[in-house]
């Protein structure tokens, strides 16, 4: 009755008897570029200027702060480009025990709940965000909706029962920079983008980020206030990279995907075990990683060459918030409080 089971000793080869995993010939996982460590501080206060806006004495109308943010968000807390898109304005919070520093939380689109006030039954209620958006804007989630400017992707990641996740800063001082620059972006840049939307006849939403220009030519679909997109993202991002010299490519590591390599990079290089890795990256298994962290030859080499000379404690270089940083986040607090500091 089980004739058709019974296998041929003979015929058996021990690769059919054992699992050995994947195939031990072929390709694999091989170095992906990041973007250069060295750059990054340049490409916030110097890629990130508003082309002729050198002399506004407004340093969150001097620079694109948006685009600041989502730097951070891409190159020091690990983020894919487009997660921050899906980011609405009550994701972002004071760290508790930590003043003057962002806990930025990563709410999947659709179905982490939140709590609104419902005007219909005239209390607060809670809700997924799909249904959020849909009761209260007559809008949809953006990975939802396929085409158009509109769209955000959206990829699996490790969530926990709330379906959220937390931004893990490499440097406090990104953390303390955030914070700083979300605040000045709702007070100077978002909040009178949407009033003026409103005043156009614009629906309202929750989205962080959003479009600063009038539409152009016959893009009649547009308006000033616009969920900020995908395209534009990258496009803004690739104008910073030319701005501090740089060129723009997969190829050279200086795409807003190269930003979060940079931070595996970084990661794996200060000896970070891989379960923190993980948790960085948001990934959901372990191999995930493995793309974000394998070594150049270089560093192979260096290291086989300089593994007599390790010693413990020692700790590999973040990319620094030097100097720069540190002065500009101290006058845009003051900027804040008074208006009057130049930076």
């Amino acid at each position: 009755m089980l004739k058709h089971l019974k296998v041929d000793a003979e015929r058996l080869k021990p690769d059919s008897v054992l699992d050995w995993g994947s195939a031990t010939s072929g390709l694999g996982a091989e170095e992906v570029k990041f973007f250069p460590p060295s750059h990054m501080e340049p490409l916030l206060w110097e890629g990130f200027v508003r082309p002729g806006a050198k002399s506004e004495p407004n340093p969150f109308l001097r620079f694109n702060v948006r685009d600041q943010m989502n730097a951070l968000l891409d190159g020091y807390g690990g983020c894919r480009h487009s997660e921050g898109l899906h980011f609405w304005v009550q994701d972002v919070v004071e760290e508790p025990g930590k003043p003057g520093h962002a806990l930025v939380v990563i709410n999947h689109p659709s179905e982490s709940r939140v709590k609104f006030y419902d005007f219909v039954s005239g209390g607060e209620q809670i809700a997924s965000r799909q249904e959020v958006l849909k009761r209260r804007y007559g809008i949809r989630p953006r990975h939802l909706v396929k085409r158009g400017r509109y769209h955000a992707g959206w990829k699996g990641m490790d969530l926990n029962k709330q379906h959220q996740a937390f931004i893990y800063w490499l440097d406090e001082t990104a953390g303390a920079l955030f914070w700083t620059l979300y605040l000045g972006y709702l007070r100077f840049v978002r909040g009178p983008i949407m009033e003026k939307r409103k005043a156009l006849g614009g629906y309202d939403h929750p989205f962080l980020f959003v479009s600063e220009r009038e539409p152009r030519g016959d893009d009649t679909h547009a308006m000033i206030g616009d969920p900020y997109s995908s395209a534009a993202h990258e496009r803004n991002h690739k104008a910073a990279v030319l701005r501090i010299g740089l060129k723009h490519g997969k190829a050279y590591g200086t795409t807003t995907q190269g930003m979060r390599h940079a931070y595996g990079q970084t990661l794996r290089r200060l000896g970070v075990p891989p379960q923190v890795i993980k948790k960085g990256l948001h990934h959901r298994h372990y191999l995930s990683q493995v793309p974000y962290t394998v070594p150049t030859r270089e560093e192979i080499n260096a290291e086989l060459n300089a593994a007599h000379a390790r010693r413990n404690g020692v700790q590999m270089p973040v990319p620094q918030l030097e100097h720069e940083t540190s002065r500009t986040l101290l006058k845009l607090h003051q900027f804040i409080v008074s208006g009057e500091v130049d930076v």
